[in-house]
């Protein structure tokens, strides 16, 4: 009989665990109720075991002296990455901590794989990364990366228990035309809507996460929490100049900036936007601007 490839149904879905430092890090809730993410495409974890190599003196009359080699398994490495286009903003709180901006205390997640009818729980998801793309002619788009504590064997045996599993949300992904109160300037908030033409546009959040290990951990890691160091906010806008001065005046001045706009019923102001540089490429045949990667001064984020 010919052997058929994995096909049929595959899906994700996710459960918050507690927050971190309650002990129970890496532990799916009993009868969760899953939650949607959004349209992923793909979803794709890594599974690494770490070996160390050995080489060594043989005994005197060894005669594959050459072959004198041992590789033993001294760690494991779990992560994952995901593409999602968003419907709403409730995975957000995963790599910002809070649902209203910026917490130093973020929740782990259980993510449930579900592919050739069998499925994959992988426990104490940590988001490293999370970056928001708004492409000028194209769907919204998230990129997400994760450090993962612990999985569990793929079994057909149903986790959910008493719970739920998650429903499919019928709203539509966002879009850059979506966009609307996109504005610009060192107030706080900002009140001054953006001179320029603004084509894609980029929220990038990363978070430094480390997994403090335990001898006596039975997770396939030996992770037994997780400790979020740092926080890293990028922006960056394609601009395209309607004025020459305005902008030049604020990289020459070095002047802090904050920008605001609101998206699927949520008004995201980021503050302490720097523009480092103008170098705007200037031919016969194109419109004058550039893509501006801001640096970032005591950056804060609210959620509104």
């Amino acid at each position: 009989m010919a052997k058929m490839p994995i096909s049929g149904a595959k899906a994700i879905e996710y459960v918050a665990e507690d927050s971190i430092g309650s002990g129970t890090y890496g532990v799916t809730p009993d009868n969760p109720t899953m939650k949607w993410l959004g349209l992923v495409n793909p979803f794709t974890p890594h599974i690494a075991k770490g070996y160390e190599e050995v080489r060594y003196l043989g005994a005197y009359d060894a005669t594959d002296m050459l072959q004198k080699m041992r590789n033993m398994k001294v760690d494991g490495e779990l992560t994952a990455s995901l593409t999602y286009k968003p419907q709403d903003w409730d995975f957000m709180q995963y790599i910002t901590g809070s649902t209203t901006g910026l917490s130093d205390s973020v929740d782990s997640l259980s993510i449930a794989q579900y592919t050739d009818e069998k499925w994959i729980l992988y426990k104490g998801c940590m988001l490293t990364r999370w970056e928001l793309t708004l492409p000028k002619e194209g769907i919204a788009t998230v990129d997400v990366d994760m450090t993962i504590g612990d999985v569990a064997d793929p079994t057909g045996t149903d986790f959910i228990g008493t719970g739920s599993h998650a429903s499919e949300s019928t709203d539509d992904p966002f879009l850059w035309e979506d966009i609307t109160g996109l504005k610009m300037d060192s107030n706080d908030p900002p009140t001054t809507e953006i001179a320029h033409s603004v084509g894609d546009l980029t929220l990038s959040i990363t978070n430094e996460v480390e997994l403090p290990k335990d001898i006596s951990s039975t997770k396939w890691t030996r992770a037994e929490g997780a400790v979020v160091k740092k926080r890293d906010i990028s922006v960056s806008m394609e601009l395209t100049w309607v004025d020459i001065d305005s902008f030049f005046t604020l990289v020459k001045n070095g002047t802090k900036q904050n920008l605001q706009f609101t998206l699927g019923g949520k008004t995201f102001t980021i503050k302490g936007l720097i523009p480092p540089e103008y170098n705007p490429e200037i031919t016969p045949d194109n419109f004058i601007g550039e893509t501006v990667t801001f640096l970032m001064d005591q950056p804060d984020l609210t959620i509104a």
